[in-house]
């Protein structure tokens, strides 16, 4: 029977304990979220769902794009936060990719190695990280381990107008400055100086060799 492999990502949202009605917004937002991400058919999403609160779980039947999704949840949270918020509305992720279990079904999560793996990675997180990766296939875990530590950083050093185009870039995979003149409304000239700085090109191009590579070894 061939090898089949699922992706997970377990998440929680930050700050999202700052009083009710932060609370509130916040879970409107994050559900917006994982409607958004759900639309695209390339990320072979099969089930998200919120549990315990502010805490989230993505199901990946198709895992290539499993830190596009991660990078997509993160720069659409920062490009939400508003001029008064003292710190930016962001979540802590923890990505796994195993083989399925081919004795269960998606919704059997106690016997998949990829819910247990990303589920206490998330509790275990070091609180200076947003974003890690676990897995105990040795062909996943090194590679992809490494990029997932540079994407967080990267990630967490975007302001919102480079989270914004990021965002966009991450919707269609692709740097295109016209387009994106078009979808925020900022100038030629400030786009490509955003692109620059937030190193855009260099992150969607990561983000494709990563696909490449995870798609050659499932």
């Amino acid at each position: 029977m061939e090898n089949r492999y699922i992706g997970v990502i377990t998440g929680d949202l930050v700050n999202s304990s700052d009083g009710k009605e932060r609370g509130i917004t916040y879970r409107e937002l994050a559900n917006t979220l994982l409607s958004e991400v759900s639309r695209h058919d390339w990320y072979g999403i099969s089930k998200t769902e919120f549990f315990r609160g502010d805490s989230f779980q993505i199901t990946m039947e198709s895992p290539q794009s499993i830190l596009e999704v991660a990078a997509y949840i993160r720069t659409y949270l920062i490009s939400q936060t508003d001029v008064h918020e003292s710190e930016n509305l962001d979540a802590r992720l923890s990505l796994s990719i195993e083989m399925l279990n081919r004795y269960s079904q998606h919704n059997e999560s106690a016997y998949e190695q990829a819910y247990v793996l990303s589920g206490k990675n998330l509790e275990s997180m070091h609180k200076s990280k947003k974003m890690v990766f676990n897995s105990t296939q040795r062909n996943f875990m090194l590679p992809i381990s490494s990029i997932t530590s540079l994407l967080d950083h990267t990630i967490s050093m975007l302001s919102k107008p480079q989270a914004e185009i990021l965002r966009e870039a991450l919707d269609v995979m692709e740097v295109n400055p016209p387009e994106l003149v078009k979808k925020t409304q900022k100038t030629r000239q400030n786009i490509h100086k955003i692109i620059e700085r937030s190193g855009t090109d260099k992150v969607i191009e990561s983000l494709l060799n990563c696909r490449k590579y995870i798609t050659g070894i499932i």
